[in-house]
C-alpha cells in the first residue's frame, strides 16, 4: 500500500511538472490577456494554512464549469493571494497545486502578493520584494502565459510582518503608498521579471492605499513593460455600504434591493474614470482585482439581503463588462464548499453567483 501511494505521488509530481514545463502557448500582450480574464474569483487556497490543508484539485474545475450547474457563464480566472514572509519552499508547497490545477482547468491565473517582508528600512524591503518576485519568476518561468503576476493585492494590504510591536512607521507601507518610492520599485520588478520570463504579464496597483481609479494617473509605466503590463484597481473590495454611515466617501453604496439611481450612477462614474485613464496615452489595460457583493466582513457597513447582493453584483459587473473591464470577486469560499474534497456549490449564495455570471453578451475586450 505504501509503495502504491509513493508511486502515485511520483506519477502526480511528474505529471504536474510536465504540464507546467514547456508551455505550448506563446506570450500574449496585456491587452489580449485582459480580454481573456473576463470573470474571476479571488482564492485563499495558498494564503491560509487551514484552507491549504483542505485544498482540493476539484475546486478549480468546479469554478471553470459553472454552466453545468445552471449558470449563464463560467468563471474564467482565479486570483491566488500569497502572504510572503516565509521560506520559499513553503510558498511553492502552498501555491504549485492551485496554479497548475487552475491552468489545467483552462483558467487564467494571477499570483497576487501581500508584500509581507521583514525588512526594517526602505532599502531592505524594496530589495526583498524585488528578490521575491525574481524567485517567483524563476520558479514559474516555464508555466503557461495564462499565468500573470500581480505585484501587490492592494497597497492597503501591505503590512509590516513579524514586528513585535509593530513600528509607528512601517517601511513597506511607506514605500507602497508613496509614488516616488513605488514607481521605481515597479521599474525594478518588471525589469527582473521580463529578463527571466519574457512576455509574462505584470499587473500593478497604483500608488495610494485604496487603489482607486483616481490614483491611476500616479502610476508611471515601467520602461521595460513593452506590451506586457496591466494596472489593477478596485473600489468595493470590502463590499458596498448599506448603512447611513460606515462607508468612505469615495466608496460605493447600495440601499434597498436594487439601489438608488444615484448609486447606479456612482458605479458608472467610477468605471468610466478607470477606462478613461486606460484608453489614454499614459494608460494600460486595466482589471478590477477584488470586490464583494455585500459587506460580508464589515458590520458597520450594514446588512444586505441575498436579493440585494445579487442585484448589486449584476449591476456592477454589467457596467464593468460593458466597458471591457474584467473582474474578480471575493472569494471562492463564498461560493464553493472549501471543506469538501470533491467540491460543491454553496446553495445559499447561488443567486449571487448566478447574478455575477448573468451577463451573456457584454463586451469584454477593451476597445482602444
Amino acid at each position: 500500500m505504501a509503495f502504491r501511494l509513493l508511486l502515485c505521488h511520483a506519477l502526480w509530481f511528474g505529471l504536474t511538472f510536465s504540464t507546467g514545463a514547456n508551455p505550448p502557448d506563446k506570450p500574449v500582450s496585456a491587452a489580449a490577456f485582459q480580454a481573456n480574464l473576463k470573470r474571476g474569483v479571488v482564492a485563499a487556497w495558498a494564503e491560509f494554512a487551514r484552507i491549504e490543508m483542505e485544498y482540493s484539485s476539484a475546486w478549480p474545475g468546479l469554478l471553470s464549469n459553472a454552466k453545468s450547474d445552471g449558470a449563464a457563464n463560467n468563471f474564467d480566472h482565479v486570483r491566488l493571494r500569497v502572504s510572503g514572509g516565509e521560506p520559499l519552499e513553503n510558498t511553492w508547497r502552498r501555491l504549485d497545486g492551485p496554479v497548475d490545477d487552475s491552468l489545467a482547468a483552462g483558467m487564467s491565473v494571477i499570483i497576487a502578493f501581500k508584500g509581507w517582508v521583514n525588512g526594517t528600512t526602505k532599502d531592505e524591503v524594496t530589495n526583498q520584494i524585488v528578490d521575491w518576485w525574481t524567485q517567483v519568476a524563476r520558479h514559474y518561468a516555464n508555466r503557461s502565459h495564462r499565468l500573470a503576476f500581480n505585484v501587490f493585492i492592494e497597497i492597503s494590504g501591505i503590512m509590516c510582518n513579524n514586528y513585535k510591536p509593530k513600528p509607528k512607521s512601517c517601511p513597506v507601507e511607506d514605500v507602497g503608498s508613496n509614488a516616488d518610492a513605488l514607481n521605481p520599485l515597479y521599474e525594478r520588478i518588471v525589469a527582473a521579471v521580463q529578463a527571466i520570463t519574457p512576455g509574462r504579464v505584470v499587473i500593478m496597483p497604483p500608488p495610494g492605499k485604496l487603489n482607486r481609479p483616481s490614483h491611476l494617473p500616479n502610476l508611471k509605466v515601467p520602461s521595460k513593460c513593452g506590451s506586457y503590463c496591466m494596472a489593477e484597481w478596485h473600489v468595493a473590495a470590502a463590499g458596498p455600504c448599506a448603512a447611513a454611515s460606515g462607508c468612505p466617501s469615495n466608496g460605493l453604496q447600495w440601499h434597498g434591493t436594487d439601489g438608488t439611481q444615484a448609486e447606479h450612477k456612482a458605479i458608472a462614474d467610477v468605471v468610466s474614470q478607470a477606462t478613461k485613464w486606460s484608453r489614454g496615452a499614459e494608460g494600460l489595460p486595466v482589471w478590477t482585482g477584488a470586490f464583494m457583493p455585500g459587506p460580508w466582513n464589515h458590520p458597520k457597513r450594514g446588512n444586505m439581503s441575498i436579493a440585494a447582493q445579487a442585484s448589486f453584483a449584476q449591476t456592477y459587473t454589467a457596467e464593468l463588462e460593458k466597458n471591457g473591464v474584467p473582474w474578480s470577486v471575493l472569494t471562492a469560499g463564498a461560493f464553493i464548499d472549501e471543506t469538501s474534497s470533491s467540491g460543491k456549490w454553496l446553495s445559499e449564495n447561488k443567486p449571487i453567483r448566478n447574478a455575477l455570471l448573468s451577463n451573456k453578451n457584454a463586451k469584454l475586450a477593451l476597445v482602444v
